[in-house]
C-alpha cells in the first residue's frame, strides 16, 4: 500500500458525500425560491363596476352580497375600490364599465372563500353601487 493510496479512498469517500450535498442544498434552495415566487405571485381578482339598471334587469344568477365595514376589516383590500372610491380602475370595457384589478395573496384567497362562498358568480353590493367578481380559483 502506497502513501497515495489513503488518500485516494478518501477522495472516494468525501467527494461524494460533497456533491450529494450539494445536490440536496442547491434542491433546497430552488423549492425555497419557487415557493417565494408562487406565493409572492399570488392571486388577481377582476372586479366589474355595474350600472343598478342592468343588476335589477336581471342579475343572471349570481348571488347579490352587501357589504358591510366589518367586510372591509376581513377584506381590507376591497375598501380602496369599493367604499372609498380611491383606487383608479385599470381599464374600462366596451359597456363603459370600470374594470379593477386586485392582487391577493394566498391567506386573503381563503378568506374570500370562507367569507364569500367559492362558486359561482357573485355581486357586491355597497351604499347602491354594484360589482360583479367571479371567485378565486379553488387550487
Amino acid at each position: 500500500m502506497t502513501s497515495s493510496e489513503p488518500k485516494k479512498n478518501i477522495w472516494n469517500t468525501v467527494v461524494p458525500i460533497m456533491l450529494i450535498l450539494l445536490i440536496v442544498f442547491i434542491g433546497g434552495l430552488s423549492f425555497w425560491f419557487w415557493s417565494y415566487i408562487e406565493a409572492e405571485r399570488g392571486y388577481t381578482l377582476h372586479l366589474e363596476e355595474l350600472n343598478e339598471s342592468v343588476v335589477h334587469q336581471g342579475n343572471f344568477g349570481a348571488d347579490i352580497i352587501s357589504l358591510s365595514d366589518k367586510d372591509f376589516q376581513v377584506i381590507p383590500k376591497l375598501a380602496p375600490i369599493i367604499r372609498d372610491n380611491t383606487q383608479k380602475s385599470f381599464t374600462i370595457n366596451e359597456k363603459g364599465n370600470r374594470l379593477y384589478l386586485l392582487k391577493i395573496t394566498d391567506d386573503e384567497r381563503s378568506e374570500f372563500i370562507n367569507k364569500f362562498g367559492c362558486c359561482g358568480k357573485k355581486i357586491f353590493e355597497y351604499n347602491g353601487n354594484y360589482y360583479s367578481y367571479s371567485p378565486p380559483p379553488l387550487h
